[in-house]
């Protein structure tokens, strides 16, 4: 990954973490999501939601705002 995106949050529950990431894209924000779960254990691992570090003030205003972490 680049260097300059940062990790906003990390989730136990991949489709909340889609949830947030498309929040995100619809205010203009670009996020992506590395998904660190094992394939054979869903319950097992870490979906984690990154963004660009000029934008993630804003991204996490907005993430609390709509969805307290």
């Amino acid at each position: 990954m680049e260097k300059d995106w940062v990790r906003l949050a990390s989730f136990n529950d991949l489709q909340r973490a889609e949830i947030l990431k498309n929040l995100l894209w619809s205010e203009g924000i670009e996020a992506v999501l590395i998904n660190k779960m094992d394939r054979a254990y869903i319950s097992v691992g870490q979906v984690e939601l990154y963004c660009h570090a000029e934008s993630a003030l804003r991204a996490l205003e907005i993430l609390e705002t709509n969805y307290p972490l």
